[in-house]
């Protein structure tokens, strides 16, 4: 059995630090051939499927099984990463010249998840382009399995899959992970979902595999799209999935907001609270159990900075620069050195102090030290280390040249880090264009400079695409 996988949109930010010396290679932009976009839909599957239900592996199952990065894998899927903010300021950027772009989308596309509309619905886009209808300062954006959010100092956009709601518009539900877009229910366009009044302001937003969380500027938590493990905290007896934003219960003074496969998190007055499915014990109580419709909280013996969820565990960490993980542990996922599923929270082994975490799907990372380094655990295959290999890392270790830097951000399969000056670094699986490399679609195996990115402060990754803003 091949591993399924998920890829929550993490967020990176920037911040002044030492430049990073790596190896550059250029991007070529192409022309769009978006003309291509229905007849490419007939009879193909995409490279990037939808995920499967909410039960994970069991261990005997995954233990020693193939990479699950091979093109056209079914039932895959990875969680957001979610970078949490570092204790530096912001660095004051160069203004951008004016003819260019403040938002830049790539990789997968068939779902509208690049917000492109019916001009930009081809399979996939290795060129970064711009989402249609975005203009202005972005405060926050998040790249889900096939979905995209985007908030605006006035609105939250949405677009892409909405098979179960995600987006916040109406849908039948009935369609799968697997089944082809409907742009009668998906969203090509990015768009405002229902149950947002013109006058709710946002302050942040998470997508989950089929899920998405919005932290409102008043600081509660609202939700819409798959609830059939509990993940939108609507409460025992709620309904399986949500077209519409809701608010969640019991959820107060939240202060941020993060989204896996099929759970959630929020931190509310430096406490950590978890819902949502909990059969690899990614929620740290202690035992498996199928779904939690209400949030929990999770003591950690200190108050809780930020965490990162992925695809069956989870991160957290603390005010005193202590990583927890928690879930499902095969390929080393937890950083403990072994295979072993942990369903209370264990430590994570890492030099401090650790500014921010990030989970993908099924490998981790820290930017931490007094270095800044970039220290990665977890799955290899298909580069996501960036470790020059696709060998397992079972316990964090440094990417070799890598320091210096301000923010980190993992994706499905693959991982994005900047420094202070601006400049991207990307790793990981291309096969959808989702490192921006143009035409260029190999697999990197160590950090390559993104000279398309250069001058981006934020980047959120996807389970297939990303999306970067300034």
């Amino acid at each position: 059995m091949r591993l399924a996988r998920w890829s929550s949109g993490f967020i990176a930010q920037s911040k002044r630090l030492p430049r990073v010396e790596l190896v550059e290679i250029s991007v070529q932009n192409r022309d769009e051939r978006a003309e291509e976009v229905a007849a490419r839909f007939l009879g193909t599957d995409s490279g990037c499927e939808g995920g499967t239900g909410g039960s994970g592996p069991s261990p005997e199952k995954t233990q020693g099984g193939r990479g699950g990065g091979q093109s056209g894998m079914k039932g895959r899927w990875r969680p957001k990463a979610k970078l949490s903010p570092g204790p530096e300021a912001e660095p004051n950027f160069d203004p951008p010249p004016r003819d260019q772009k403040g938002v830049l989308a790539m990789g997968k596309a068939s779902y509208g998840q690049l917000g492109r509309g019916d001009k930009g619905l081809a399979e996939t886009s290795g060129d970064p382009i711009g989402p249609c209808g975005v203009d202005g300062q972005i405060v926050a954006a998040s790249c889900g399995f096939d979905h995209t959010a985007i908030v605006l100092p006035e609105s939250l956009l949405l677009c892409g899959r909405n098979n179960r709601g995600q987006c916040g518009r109406p849908t039948s539900g009935r369609r799968s992970e697997k089944d082809l877009p409907d742009f009668s229910e998906d969203v090509a366009l990015p768009q405002i979902p229902h149950g947002l009044a013109r006058h709710d302001k946002v302050k942040s937003v998470a997508c989950g595999g089929d899920h998405t969380l919005v932290l409102m500027d008043n600081r509660e938590v609202w939700a819409c799209g798959d609830n059939s493990a509990g993940q939108l905290a609507l409460g025992t007896g709620a309904p399986k999935m949500s077209s519409s934003l809701l608010p969640c219960a019991t959820l107060q003074s939240a202060e941020s907001v993060a989204a896996g496969f099929k759970h959630s998190a929020a931190i509310c007055k430096e406490r950590l609270y978890l819902w949502g499915a909990n059969n690899q014990g990614q929620l740290g109580l202690g035992r498996r159990q199928n779904s939690v419709h209400e949030p929990v909280l999770v003591d950690l013996g200190a108050p809780v900075r930020s965490c990162a969820l992925g695809r069956w565990h989870s991160l957290a960490l603390t005010v005193t620069s202590v990583v927890f993980s928690f879930g499902w542990g095969r390929f080393g996922v937890l950083g403990q050195g072994d295979f072993t599923d942990h369903h209370s929270p264990v430590r994570v082994e890492l030099p401090a102090p650790v500014y921010q975490i990030a989970s993908g799907a099924v490998h981790c990372g820290a930017i931490c030290s007094p270095k800044r380094q970039c220290f990665m655990w977890g799955r290899g295959s298909l580069g996501r280390s960036g470790m020059g290999s696709e060998a397992n890392v079972m316990t964090p270790r440094a990417v070799p040249g890598l320091e210096g830097l301000a923010a980190l951000a993992l994706g499905g399969d693959f991982s994005a880090a900047v420094s202070a000056v601006g400049e991207w670094w990307l790793w990981g699986k291309n096969e959808e264009g989702q490192l921006g490399f143009g035409s260029d679609r190999e697999n990197r195996l160590v950090p390559t400079r993104s000279a398309a990115l250069t001058g981006f402060r934020h980047i959120a990754l996807g389970d297939c695409h990303a999306l970067a803003f300034r």
